[in-house]
């Protein structure tokens, strides 16, 4: 798992000639799931061959990782936990998340449909995040998937930092992204941009599809997508 899973702006465009969306090798990782802990939706994602609307609900579910982790919907007080826990510490080892605005992700996720913020909590603290929401694929043109807006892990999980107190976490966030697209009917579909540090671990451990530079909201990132059949991999 890399130091941190990057972020990401929703992209909403069409597949750029020339990428490769082809079946990819496959990679076998374990699942942190099983069939008494996934995760349960609400919502009609589909009208008529449309998007529309629909609330995504989100029971919590327990992570059987290295130490006993809980993922739920994140709340206010995930965000003071990150302002208080990670937010210095980032800053002083120079991350791109220390300046994320969770706070903004946590409250659009409250308040408007198609959009989940996840909290993964440990006993003690708070030992991860990510955001969701809706947009096009670009390997299937026409059909929607779930992008990773931003995921991230708390510092002292990140082997930049030396070995993660619980490793894999980022991955397992991950898994979850793919598991909740294959619940609200996108078959698997996950997409996200990358920033430099982390492309090897989409490309090279998880398998994702490398479809070259696209625009995002804060720049030009390698963009990563998971079709059905990488998302098979995944789960």
């Amino acid at each position: 798992m890399p130091a941190h899973v990057p972020d990401g702006r929703t992209s909403r465009g069409t597949r750029e000639k020339g990428a490769r969306c082809g079946k990819p090798r496959r990679a076998p990782l374990g699942c942190a799931f099983t069939t008494s802990c996934v995760p349960t939706f609400r919502g009609t994602p589909h009208a008529g061959g449309r998007l529309v609307p629909f609330r995504i609900e989100f029971k919590p579910i327990e992570i059987p990782l290295s130490k006993s982790v809980v993922l739920r919907v994140a709340e206010d007080d995930d965000v003071q936990r990150w302002e208080r826990s990670w937010r210095e510490r980032l800053a002083r080892e120079a991350e791109d998340d220390a300046a994320w605005n969770w706070r903004q992700h946590v409250e659009r996720g409250r308040t408007f449909d198609g959009y989940l913020s996840l909290a993964a909590v440990s006993a003690e603290r708070l030992e991860g995040l990510m955001s969701l929401s809706i947009a096009g694929s670009h390997c299937d043109p026409g059909e929607k998937l779930v992008y990773v807006e931003y995921v991230a892990v708390a510092p002292w999980n990140r082997r930049r930092q030396g070995r993660p107190e619980i490793l894999g976490l980022g991955r397992a966030l991950l898994r979850t992204a793919v598991r909740v697209s294959v619940e609200i009917g996108y078959s698997g579909r996950i997409g996200l941009h990358s920033k430099p540090v982390s492309e090897g671990f989409y490309r090279d451990k998880l398998k994702l599809l490398d479809l070259g530079p696209k625009m995002a909201e804060d720049g030009k990132w390698v963009y990563f997508e998971a079709t059905p059949e990488v998302a098979k991999g995944l789960l």
